[in-house]
């Protein structure tokens, strides 16, 4: 069955094929819609993958949008993609070259392509980039194209880049410095650039040596701080850019901020050195301070004799790595304590660390079969061994990069500052191992960490974790939503649906304060309704983060179509739905909304009554086998008018349980500490609006008679509680660190 909208077409019909350079020629002038063109060798053949994208797109966007598959053989433009087998789309607008796309990277190029269709409506008027391949920037009738001539060489850039006959504005070249390369922070800093209306003329990966790092700071060799600085910059990889706009060098110093991470903070606090940067000399980025210095430094940093390290797709991914030190430098605490602290300084967290002695077995279980086996089982059985566990963005590609070469001495060549090249001595006594690959991660952990019961996981355990469902599908879709919850084997502990205040929704995304999105994000989520909901589960946190899918609605739709945010969601936004990421913030988020008592989850889930637990419900917790039919589900929450505010349920007597002596209830978890508990017997809602929190039904096979909560009954009244009244939940500093877009790859 065709999708709706499609009108059953065929791929073929959607994605035109061309051969030629001027087949190229006339699709591309002969339309004002966004062009697509696949790039392919005949050896490659067109991307698979994408194609599938391109006919959704298709039916997104009809005829705002063109999708090509050329190839590249038999074209005099695309020469100098013959041989290439990367994935390449170039996006033109009549004519003329706005993007390059490497890699089947679906989410860029929707992103690209509802910006470009955006901009059509307003003009189709277009400047080109200039590409790092050699290819033409601009494809009209008229304009000859010799392979070669437009290739962007370090010389060619630094030759023409104040000339005015070749781009209008003015160039500058900014450095992601090594401890803000943290996949997660290039997407924002970049991001930031883009919003900023600055064109990525060019970018290069590099790692610095200390020769290279002492020309570039040459001017403050005589500064005390100088060495450090050399030390910081070789550390690890930069990312240079060169950037073009109108007035490039102030603007882009005026978002870095003050060269003090901590000044900047107290007079700039959105810059990206109060956002990124540290102490002292370690302030993230770097920008040219007059036209001629970024001269300069464009001749510097992309000339031939850097060379650039291989470009790689961002990813923010959190995963783990197993990183081990050799028995000669475990043995050191000093080289230890040094390689801890640039994992840390880099913004990766140490998940597991341990000192094993590794017998044979588990060596070559580690290593499996190669030639040199019994020469690294020599080395490795030396002595004590130091394992780290290292959990971030991307772990094990980054780590693999700050490694080095297998070789120590290729290591020394090429990457002076990499811990093989510091630690290791020659190809088998090589230092530090890291894991090459998810498979293999999977496989030393389970050898360094084994269950004690030898099973090959760990035990589950009860957890409770945070859901919201968001503003965007709470009023249409949030029953359906909660169905799936439930059939996802889930306990629905407490829900309420109710409407954030913005000093709410500002306390409850604290970790954003200061990011571009912050203002949007909190002003969004306090617009419209919203339903709060303590599930428990085992691994609860990671089973509902699973549950949802990606951050991005898009990438879902990619690569988990059958998550919630795949199906609810609209984009990396209005995603539809929240979850707690970690146990400390699932306390807090839990305790923010529904007050103190409600974080700790049961040892079990049986159909017992749970009253006499803290915190619990006098009534059962919702599971798919107590939870009321579908259409009396939402009947147990409290109606929300339109102006946003929930209105009270009247109070029914309960006429299946025993009415007992009313306890003295919990005061709102928006009360301030030191107020008196309110006096009416019946137990007030969390939130800072003292709304009236909404009721459940009790569980069993029966449809609930009243709204209220049955009385406790054979439990007797619940005793006055000793506690002070709660807080508003745990209120700690901004956090720099961004929403992780997937849980840890280990357990």
């Amino acid at each position: 069955m065709a999708r709706p909208g499609t009108g059953g077409k065929k791929l073929e019909e959607v994605i035109s094929k061309i051969a030629t350079d001027e087949d190229l020629l006339e699709h591309l002038n002969s339309t004002e819609a966004v062009v697509v063109v696949d790039m392919y060798p005949h050896f490659c053949g067109p991307c698979e993958v994408m194609a599938g994208v391109f006919k959704r797109l298709k039916v997104d966007y009809a005829e705002a949008v063109s999708f090509v598959q050329a190839q590249t053989d038999r074209m005099n433009y695309f020469q100098a993609w013959h041989n290439k087998s990367c994935p390449m789309f170039s996006v033109w607008v009549c004519g003329v070259l706005v993007e390059l796309v490497r890699g089947a990277n679906s989410p860029q190029l929707e992103r690209i392509i509802k910006e470009q269709t955006d901009l059509n409506k307003i003009t189709k008027e277009r400047k080109p980039i200039i590409p790092d391949i050699d290819i033409p920037q601009i494809i009209r009738p008229g304009i000859e194209f010799t392979p070669g001539a437009f290739a962007v060489t370090a010389a060619s850039v630094s030759a023409n880049a104040s000339a005015s006959d070749l781009h209008e504005g003015e160039f500058t070249v900014a450095i992601i410095k090594p401890d803000a390369m943290v996949p997660h922070i290039v997407d924002e800093i970049l991001g930031t650039v883009k919003s900023n209306r600055f064109s990525i003329v060019k970018q290069k990966r590099l790692w610095l040596t200390v020769e290279q790092a002492q020309a570039f700071y040459a001017e403050h060799t005589d500064r005390p701080f100088f060495a450090d600085l050399v030390q910081y910059m070789t550390s690890g990889s930069c990312l240079a850019l060169l950037l073009r706009r109108d007035e490039a060098v102030t603007t882009w110093r005026d978002l870095l901020g003050p060269a003090s991470a901590a000044h900047a903070r107290e007079v700039a606090p959105r810059s990206l050195r109060a956002l990124y940067g540290h102490a002292g000399t370690h302030n993230g980025t770097y920008g040219s301070d007059s036209p001629a210095a970024a001269q300069r430094d464009l001749e510097l940093l992309f000339a031939p004799s850097i060379p650039a390290l291989p470009a790689v797709p961002i990813s923010t991914d959190v995963t783990m790595t197993v990183l081990a030190l050799g028995p000669d430098v475990a043995s050191s605490p000093d080289k230890v304590e040094s390689i801890v602290a640039r994992i840390l300084a880099r913004g990766y967290e140490i998940h597991k660390r341990t000192q094993v002695t590794a017998p044979r077995e588990m060596l070559e279980s580690w290593f499996g079969p190669c030639d040199d086996l019994d020469a690294k089982v020599v080395y490795w059985s030396e002595g004590p061994i130091e394992v780290l566990v290292i959990k971030g963005d991307d772990a094990i590609a980054h780590w693999n990069e700050m490694a080095g070469p297998a070789d120590p001495a290729a290591a020394r060549a090429t990457v002076p500052r990499s811990l093989r090249a510091e630690y290791g001595t020659d190809a088998v006594r090589i230092g530090v191992w890291t894991s090459p690959d998810h498979d293999a991660a999977h496989r030393e952990y389970g050898l360094l960490f084994p269950h004690p019961s030898n099973l090959p996981t760990r035990m589950p355990e009860v957890q409770r974790t945070l859901a919201l469902i968001k503003p965007d599908v709470a009023g249409t879709k949030g029953d359906e939503i909660m169905e799936r919850i439930l059939k996802a084997n889930f306990t629905i502990v407490e829900f309420k649906k109710f409407q954030m205040t913005l000093e709410q929704a500002q306390e409850f995304y604290v970790d954003h304060v200061g990011k571009p999105f912050y203002t949007d994000l909190t002003e969004w989520m306090a617009s419209a309704p919203i339903y709060a909901l303590v599930l428990e589960k085992e691994d609860a946190i990671q089973a509902w983060r699973e549950t949802m899918g990606p951050t991005n609605a898009i990438k879902a739709r990619e690569v988990a179509p059958d998550t919630l945010r795949a199906i609810y969601g609209t984009d990396g936004s209005k995603n539809a739905l929240h979850g707690s990421d970690s146990p400390f913030n699932a306390a807090r988020e839990i305790t923010l909304l529904f007050g103190e008592g409600f974080a700790a989850p049961t040892r079990a889930f049986s159909n017992t009554n749970l009253s006499s637990r803290p915190g619990s419900s006098k009534s059962r917790p919702m599971s798919s086998k107590s939870r009321p039919a579908s259409s009396k589900l939402l009947a147990t929450v409290a109606a929300v008018p339109e102006g946003g505010s929930p209105t009270e349920a009247a109070p029914t007597p309960s006429t299946d349980a025993a009415p007992a002596p009313a306890s003295p209830s919990r005061p709102a978890s928006g009360s301030k500490s030191g107020e008196a508990p309110p006096k009416s017997p019946t137990r007030p809602p969390s939130g800072a609006e003292a709304h009236k929190s909404p009721t459940r039904p009790a569980s069993g096979t029966e449809a609930p008679k009243s709204p209220t909560r049955p009385a406790s009954g054979a439990d007797g009244p619940r005793p006055p509680s000793s506690k002070k009244p709660p807080s508003s939940g745990p209120s700690r500093p901004g956090s720099r660190a961004s929403v992780r877009k997937s849980q840890a790859l280990l357990p």
